[in-house]
């Protein structure tokens, strides 16, 4: 039982890089032009809190989801294995899409928080800059690949 454990760390891990790497190089470049369109709206209306994303990653996740599942009928692999593998990926993306809403939000209830408001001002550094601050929920991958940036001034 303790693998899965493992498994879900890890898959918690790889949703924040995959987020990243989404967000950097599927929003942020021509290689998946239809979301880098759909992104830029994000960027240009500060209140839009960038729901036409959302639809592109849901995709994702439905094709995660039926692959995984197709797997597990297959019986290659284990359905808390299946669990193990699916949810945390699913944890990760509405949090982080909570958040990332909520950062859009003035009134928003998490704004009562330091650490809520310390991550809306990063992420708002990423509105000034788009090229720091591409995560979302957290930024050890930004701090890895040296795109963070405090964002001190806004």
């Amino acid at each position: 039982m303790i693998i899965y454990l493992f498994i879900v760390i890890i898959m918690i891990y790889l949703s924040e890089i995959g987020g990243y790497f989404w967000h950097r190089f599927g929003a942020h470049t021509n290689l998946l032009y239809p979301v880098k369109k759909m992104h830029d709206i994000h960027h240009e209306d500060i209140l839009d809190e960038a729901h036409g994303d959302f639809l592109y990653v849901c995709g994702l996740l439905i094709f995660l989801f039926l692959f995984l599942f197709y797997i597990y009928y297959k019986n290659y692999i284990t359905f808390p294995l299946f669990l193990s593998i699916y949810l945390p990926v699913m944890f990760v993306f509405i949090w982080s899409w909570y958040v990332h809403s909520a950062y859009h939000i003035d009134d928003h209830w998490l704004n009562r928080y330091d650490w809520f408001r310390t991550d809306k001002r990063i992420h708002m550094r990423h509105h000034k800059n788009p090229e720091t601050n591409y995560g979302i929920a957290t930024h050890f991958t930004d701090e890895i690949l040296e795109t963070f940036d405090y964002g001190y001034e806004i």
